[in-house]
């Protein structure tokens, strides 16, 4: 469940999206270090937590959410391929991901915590 929003999505089922999403905005031929999407790592456990805390506390994932976090994911992973070219392996490092990542909470489609809102995309 990747590529398109489904009603009732897991914390998994967004997280899975997010990655494709991150996977599409490289280049061809450009990798992402294992660490940065591996199931039990850091990265994806605090993602996780945070996506699972909103669902547990009666947030609905909702089409939009979909549509900008996954936009904000691919240009995350536009930003990651910039950087992965200077590598004479084209791999992005897990401190470029995070860098990208924390650039990406100025992204028009990833709004500020607000009442009633907030980004899917905090880690927690």
């Amino acid at each position: 469940m990747t590529n398109e929003y489904a009603e009732g999505m897991t914390a998994d089922d967004i997280l899975a999206a997010w990655e494709a999403a991150a996977r599409a905005g490289l280049e061809p031929g450009q990798v992402y270090a294992p660490e940065i999407f591996a199931p039990d790592g850091p990265t994806v456990r605090g993602y996780r937590r945070g996506i699972q805390r909103r669902l547990n506390d009666g947030d609905h994932f909702t089409a939009a959410d979909y549509r900008n976090s996954t936009r904000v994911a691919r240009d995350i992973g536009r930003i990651c391929s910039i950087m992965a070219s200077a590598d004479p392996h084209n791999v992005v490092s897990l401190d470029v991901f995070q860098g990208a990542a924390e650039l990406a909470r100025l992204h028009a489609m990833c709004p500020p915590p607000k009442a009633g809102g907030g980004r899917w995309c905090e880690p927690k």
